[in-house]
């Protein structure tokens, strides 16, 4: 059952009348009736002080957390078109390669931080060298580089080589680490917030 709050309210006011017209044996009974039948029509229909303007501001509220989160994947967006073409830019479609000493692999990741307000992308290359002798020696390598892709700004770099037990090179923002866990520790307040 659907009922407006201007039906309600002349209800009411209907209701109100009549009890002021009502004299004689019962009235008492009649008023009280009466009354509890017009309190009953304002919490049916949810005519309380204020609902209208809850109402208003719970939809503001909503129109506004929209508005936020169709900003945010916007955002997201534009980082993710931006990390994919500065990778094609640097590394072509496929992100492998070769030259004279090793062959090359490659891939991004990106991540909108919406609490630093940047867009952050982790490039990883992997190389396997083409001489025999140098990868009995040091085996494949790994390079990590974590950067602001608008700023065009490095935030940390990971180098290590896959016969090494401890990387080569480890930093995030002027913090030296010493392991791969570090490593993650230390980019996980760029790409995770």
């Amino acid at each position: 059952m659907f009922v407006t709050r201007e039906i309600t309210v002349i209800a009411v006011s209907m209701l109100l009348t009549s009890i002021r017209g009502c004299t004689g044996k019962g009235t008492f009974m009649k008023h009280t009736l009466l009354f509890f039948i017009a309190s009953l029509l304002l919490i049916i229909t949810g005519c309380q002080p204020g609902k209208e303007a809850q109402e208003k501001q719970a939809q503001d509220k909503q129109g506004s957390e929209y508005k936020d989160r169709k900003e945010i994947y916007e955002l997201q967006e534009r980082c993710g078109k931006l990390a994919a073409e500065k990778f094609k830019e640097l590394h072509g479609n496929s992100g492998m390669w070769s030259d004279k000493d090793a062959h090359y692999i490659s891939n991004q990741r990106n991540h909108y931080n919406k609490k630093l307000n940047k867009c952050f992308v982790l490039l990883t290359t992997q190389s396997i060298p083409r001489s025999k002798v140098e990868l009995q020696k040091n085996g494949t390598s790994s390079e990590i580089d974590l950067w602001d892709i608008n700023e065009e700004k490095q935030y940390g770099q990971f180098f290590r080589f896959s016969t090494m037990s401890s990387p080569f090179d480890c930093e995030v923002s002027g913090k030296r680490c010493k392991s791969e866990d570090e490593w993650n520790s230390l980019i996980k307040p760029y790409m995770e917030e």
